[in-house]
């Protein structure tokens, strides 16, 4: 019994120091995105919005998109058959600012996800050189997209995607929602996973996903990923599989 205890402590102390020790290296490979400052070149980007029954979020993100500095956007928003007014928010908003157009999706394919289908939708109805893929219920601070690019070309990525910071309200959510995070931190050794060609060891939020489009192409973009339920990670693992750069970056701020 005490042999058996003692291979048990030894066990979870070797367990708890490979955490610490990931999570001390993951200190330097997990970069602050707004380190990166600003780039000297500005390649059009494409933001694209997929929003089904968003009503209560449309709005704030799309004004927080608009209000971004950077020199050289469109915003490109999917009203996929809301039954809110979703539409009616997205129609307004586009009157007032010309960098914002709103499409109506079309009916989905059989073999087709829903958001993966928008998804698709929005990158046809562009040919921005970078395309930037984010949630209809999130917020964005004026330097973001900035940050973002400027992380892309610095790190000769072909995605650049981001830990973003979650607001919780419910026991639930703060229970369950920091989880993410936290896994990514202490499981994933971020400096290996950057290097090795190997999907697994890959981390994508589909809440800000920064693609050069060639790339995308390259992958097969959401047509490759359409019957898998987490896209986000699909299609980082399909970058990897073609042996192409990603870069994870603390989006925090």
């Amino acid at each position: 019994m005490n042999d058996w205890l003692v291979s048990l402590q030894g066990g979870i102390l070797i367990f708890l120091l490979t955490l610490f020790l990931i999570g001390l290296t993951n200190l330097r490979c997990l970069r602050r995105m707004e380190r990166y400052g600003t780039s000297a070149r500005f390649p059009r980007v494409a933001v694209l919005v997929p929003a089904r029954n968003e009503a209560a979020n449309i709005g704030a993100c799309i004004r927080s998109l608009l209000a971004q500095d950077y020199a050289h956007f469109e915003i490109i928003a999917l009203d996929d058959d809301s039954t809110d007014r979703t539409g009616a928010m997205l129609a307004e908003l586009a009157a007032a600012d010309s960098r914002l157009r709103v499409l109506a999706g079309k009916p989905l394919p059989p073999d087709w996800l829903g958001k993966h289908w928008a998804c698709h939708q929005l990158v046809q109805a562009t040919d921005a050189e970078l395309i930037l893929f984010t949630d209809a219920d999130t917020r964005h601070q004026p330097h973001a997209l900035g940050n973002a690019v400027a992380a892309l070309l610095r790190e000769e990525a072909a995605l650049i995607t981001a830990l973003p910071r979650e607001h919780v309200v419910t026991w639930g959510e703060k229970l369950i929602v920091p989880l993410l995070p936290w896994s990514i931190f202490y499981f994933l050794p971020l400096g290996l996973a950057h290097r090795m060609a190997f999907p697994p060891l890959s981390a994508t939020i589909g809440q800000f996903m920064l693609f050069r489009r060639a790339a995308y192409e390259a992958i097969g973009g959401h047509a490759a990923v359409r019957r898998h339920a987490a896209d986000d990670l699909a299609l980082g693992r399909h970058i990897i599989a073609h042996d192409l750069r990603w870069r994870l970056v603390d989006g925090v701020e």
